[in-house]
């Protein structure tokens, strides 16, 4: 079934301050967060100030998925069937897809200019949506921030011209695994940056200072056997691994003397 790009909140909340300076006072809603709303809905504000209620919001996020900003629609008694108090819902394409964070293109009202939405992944197993593809996500407010509980891939189309696709229903894929955590390799000596280091297993270890020997070694690994790893670091260190270290020291030698 297609769906249409948004994003809304059904937010349990009471609208305090005075008409020229309104705040939205609820649970996980953050101080200070911007408000937005039509002439016609700050008329009607006025007369439930102070009054518990279900605002309809649309909300809009930082790029870490802390709230800043929310569009009040409407004010009712109940949020509306299948959805409970606190929880929303945006569709949209998909920017990006990490583990804990995900950002969808959406629109408040399209053919508005479409906005990016971040909502952060806590919910465990988490699916891994594809890029360009269309998403509807569950949300609820925590912390101040948009968590996503639950998603499905949607085709996404245009409101007004159903016929146009703004993104098709891709499903899901496997996340890419984790990689293996990087041992901490033994100390060289002192004033050295390269070297045969380790008691086992060990190392031939080349910090960037002297990245050109690297490509020396890296050209002979072949005469290495079978097992031995490279292992690349952020700071730009580059070692060899492997169980014995005789293997490593004739390659080593052979090389620098």
């Amino acid at each position: 079934m297609p769906r249409f790009p948004r994003a809304v909140l059904y937010l349990p909340a009471r609208l305090e301050g005075t008409p020229g300076a309104l705040r939205l006072v609820g649970p996980g809603l953050p101080e200070g967060l911007a408000l937005g709303m039509s002439a016609r809905f700050a008329r009607y504000a006025r007369r439930i100030l102070g009054q518990e209620r279900v605002f309809v919001a649309y909300p809009r996020t930082d790029r870490e998925g802390a709230l800043v900003r929310l569009d009040l629609a409407s004010a009712h008694d109940r949020p509306p069937e299948g959805f409970a108090p606190g929880e929303g819902e945006a569709v949209g394409r998909v920017v990006l897809a990490r583990k804990r964070l995900l950002v969808l293109e959406v629109a408040r009202r399209p053919p508005a200019r479409p906005f990016r939405l971040t909502l952060l992944r806590r919910e465990d197993p988490l699916p891994w949506p594809e890029r360009g593809g269309g998403l509807a996500a569950r949300l609820r407010l925590a912390g101040g921030r948009l968590v996503s509980t639950r998603v499905e891939p949607v085709e996404l189309r245009a409101p007004g011209d159903e016929a146009r696709v703004l993104a098709p229903r891709l499903p899901f894929r496997e996340p890419a695994p984790e990689p293996e955590p990087l041992p901490e390799l033994p100390p060289l000596e002192k004033g050295r940056y390269m070297g045969l280091v380790g008691e086992g297993p060990y190392y031939i270890v080349v910090r960037p200072q002297l990245a050109d020997r690297w490509a020396q070694i890296e050209a002979r690994l072949d005469l290495l056997p079978p097992g031995h790893r490279v292992l690349r670091y952020p700071d730009g260190t580059v070692a060899v691994e492997f169980p014995e270290r005789e293997p490593l020291r004739v390659l080593y030698k052979s090389l620098f003397g």
